[in-house]
């Protein structure tokens, strides 16, 4: 006997898409963009000595996210964007599944 419910039924994708929008309630020192299965997060840094970690608390967050829903993202497909007008060089490392970040 089976039980549960039906893989690409509509409630499995009224109960994904509630797992989905609650990430935004998690992230908030960073700016975010969430859509269907792609999550992106970024921070204009005004300060770069007082902001540069405040992308970690939310990538912690995001980490924390995943534990309690049991839904990973892929982090083969992490991307880490630095892009300044200073010349000199942003030293700053994010951490995300034991792997380290230089930016």
């Amino acid at each position: 006997m089976l039980s549960g419910v039906l893989r690409g039924t509509i409630p499995v994708l009224i109960l994904f898409l509630i797992c989905v929008n609650e990430i935004s309630s998690n992230i908030s020192n960073t700016n975010k963009l969430v859509s269907a299965d792609d999550t992106k997060i970024w921070k204009e840094l005004e300060n770069v000595e007082k902001e540069k970690q405040e992308p970690q608390f939310d990538i912690d967050e995001l980490a924390a996210w995943t534990k309690k829903w049991n839904l990973h993202f892929n982090f083969d497909k992490l991307e880490v964007l630095a892009s300044s007008a200073q010349t000199e060089q942003i030293l700053a490392n994010l951490h995300v599944d034991f792997k380290s970040y230089n930016l």
